[in-house]
């Protein structure tokens, strides 16, 4: 037992819970520094042995130590509950003593005389911060002694230092422990991101292939009509479908949890929807540095869409060239977007059509608490709408 003495028997000793774990030590080994401090405090009580030892539950340890044996000398420390016995007399004094073991009717036959042959024993008393007695700073030797002045003197500034080294530890302890909590907590969250990216991408790949068999399925409906009617809704619908699966594509590639950049996404649409277009048709995006929450990103890729397929069926007849722009910024927490083609255009004071593309857009205008304002243009069709940042669609 590496201890001057067990700290069982008396409760004060027991407070506080596990001083080793408290301050990051461990049973069966000393802290060099408190090494120095214990052969200090021998030097100063001139006596061959010191020790710090601090209780665990029913136990005593020493944590530093000062032996004229090494470990071999370890043997002569036992687990006689001497020094808190001691504490016990006068728990409020700087510093505790018994001159003579074998004089004491207490300590007369108790293991520490009777067996180790330590007659003398003193110890200043290590308190914590809420004054908890959780150990001592220990000396003692085989024959009757006297503390001169200057060890009495010296004997409590060293266990308040030792106080203070332990006080390090313990915070460093404290830091060590929130640190491995941390990184426990950081596994446990990279994990939970991991299962959930998993579990996007599988939901990503299901709805990507249920649009593709619905794009499919409209195509051979199509094509199997005799109905040119019939077959220009079915395009119209699979377009649709597919314009859809090109807005999952890009937001795919783009989103970051909630939100979404509106130049990465928008340009990743563009791209998309250019698989579509004729070489005649140019698509100009011209997209501000805008955050946007996904459910906006998606209601303003559906609008962008229906205008960009509006004007590839109506605005460049016989293969003339053209260009479609699309700007789209943010200014005043409000963001503006201006749809335009430059082809043969309409008159804006013509009532509008009342086809499902027009009733789509007007929905999703709704959606996001936007008005359509199909503008007069010298030249095509124009488009202009805004709407409040962050109000979910």
């Amino acid at each position: 037992m590496d201890g001057f003495a067990m700290l069982e028997g008396d409760p004060t000793m027991l407070q506080g819970g596990s001083p080793l774990r408290r301050y990051g030590l461990s049973i069966g080994t000393t802290d060099p520094d408190l090494d120095r401090l214990a052969a200090l405090a021998a030097r100063m009580a001139e006596l061959p042995r010191a020790a710090v030892a601090l209780n665990d539950g029913r136990r005593a340890h020493h944590v530093g130590a000062c032996l004229p044996g090494g470990s071999e000398d370890a043997a002569l420390i036992h687990d006689d509950p001497v020094v808190p016995d001691l504490i016990a007399r006068s728990p409020d004094a700087g510093i505790v003593m018994c001159r003579d073991l074998a004089d004491d009717p207490s300590f007369a036959r108790r293991p520490v005389h009777a067996v180790h042959g330590i007659r003398f024993v003193a110890a200043a008393p290590l308190y914590d911060a809420d004054h908890v007695l959780i150990g001592a700073l220990e000396v003692a030797g085989p024959e009757p002694h006297e503390l001169d002045e200057r060890a009495r003197y010296a004997l409590p500034p060293l266990a308040r230092q030792v106080m203070a080294n332990l006080e390090l530890r313990r915070i460093a302890a404290a830091e060590a422990r929130a640190i491995r909590a941390l990184e426990k907590q950081n596994a446990r969250l990279r994990a939970a991101l991991d299962s959930e990216r998993i579990l996007k991408m599988e939901i990503d790949h299901r709805v990507k292939n249920s649009l593709q068999m619905v794009s499919s399925l409209l195509q051979m409906q199509g094509a199997q009509s005799t109905s040119g009617e019939t077959r220009a809704a079915l395009a119209a619908a699979r377009g649709r479908v597919q314009a859809i699966t090109s807005i999952h594509a890009a937001l795919h590639r783009v989103s970051q949890m909630d939100r979404v950049f509106l130049p990465t996404f928008g340009n990743s649409l563009i791209e998309e929807l250019r698989k579509g277009a004729p070489e005649n048709v140019v698509l100009l995006p011209r997209m501000g540095a805008v955050d946007l929450e996904t459910s906006q990103a998606s209601a303003l890729a559906i609008l962008m869409n229906e205008f960009i397929a509006n004007s590839l069926k109506y605005a460049f007849p016989d293969g003339r060239d053209g260009t479609v722009s699309l700007d789209i910024g943010c200014r005043g927490g409000r963001v503006r977007a201006r749809f335009e083609d430059d082809g043969v255009g309409h008159d804006p004071a013509a009532p509008r059509g009342e086809g499902l593309g027009t009733r789509i857009m007007e929905a999703v205008a709704g959606q996001l608490g936007a008005e359509l304002d199909f503008l007069a243009s010298p030249r095509g069709t124009a488009l202009a709408f805004e709407f409040p940042l962050g109000a979910r669609a």
